[in-house]
């Protein structure tokens, strides 16, 4: 058995929380969920400032979720964080996933991340003041507030150069390898569509949108939602 890190990132009660409720699935269609905002965004279309900013602005005991589920399914899987991004990162086949632990004696493949995120999102979900970055969690609660973030090609580009210090044509590769591994993330999930408007409550296009108004108007569209954000 291969020896993982300790697990520190959840705060004690989520912690707490998640390892009771192995039986989520089972129990959340049947109660009124709490409040919680979940966000698809492309890279490069302020997806995550903006998720941070709604935090900020929400209050307590809101909160931001995302390396931190990467940590909790490698807690639960009993692998290291690095093959949990694998997974989101690339699209492995049953070979590779084979292949790769054979040699390093950890291996994760779609099928056990998949239940393993469906629970910790659920969890996440069931507890409720949750603003769930990525993680194609729309698809796992579609009561929650959906969103989707994102931007023209230009603006994109642009924001990857500020920010990853890349020349233009690195920063369209990567936009590229990013729109295509998150596209077959959610289809071979899924089976669904990462950019169909149908799967969000509401998608803005950040290119004339300041992030603190992108922030007022999920809030409004939340309350309409799921009522009020607060307990």
């Amino acid at each position: 058995m291969v020896v993982y890190k300790e697990y520190t990132a959840l705060d004690q009660q989520v912690h707490e929380w998640l390892d009771r409720n192995k039986q989520t699935e089972k129990f959340l269609s049947k109660k009124q969920l709490p409040p919680v905002i979940t966000i698809s965004r492309e890279w490069g279309s302020e997806g995550s400032t903006i998720a941070y900013d709604l935090q900020k602005k929400l209050g307590e005991p809101w909160r931001v979720w995302d390396k931190q589920i990467i940590e909790e399914i490698a807690r639960r899987a009993e692998v290291r964080d690095e093959v949990v991004k694998s997974i989101e990162e690339k699209s492995y086949s049953k070979f590779e996933s084979f292949f790769r632990g054979f040699f390093t004696g950890e291996s994760l493949n779609q099928s056990e991340y998949r239940r393993h995120m469906t629970s910790v999102v659920l969890a996440l979900g069931h507890h409720g003041y949750a603003i769930i970055l990525g993680r194609a969690a729309n698809f796992v609660l579609p009561r929650a507030f959906r969103v989707r973030i994102v931007a023209s090609r230009k603006f994109r580009i642009q924001d990857l150069q500020k920010k990853e210090k890349v020349s233009e044509e690195e920063a369209l590769f990567l936009l590229r390898q990013s729109d295509h591994e998150r596209s077959d993330f959610v289809k071979q999930l899924y089976n669904a569509d990462v950019n169909a408007p149908w799967n969000y409550d509401l998608c803005l296009k950040m290119n004339y949108i300041k992030p603190e108004t992108a922030v007022t108007m999920i809030i409004e569209g939340a309350k309409d939602k799921l009522g009020k954000l607060t307990r």
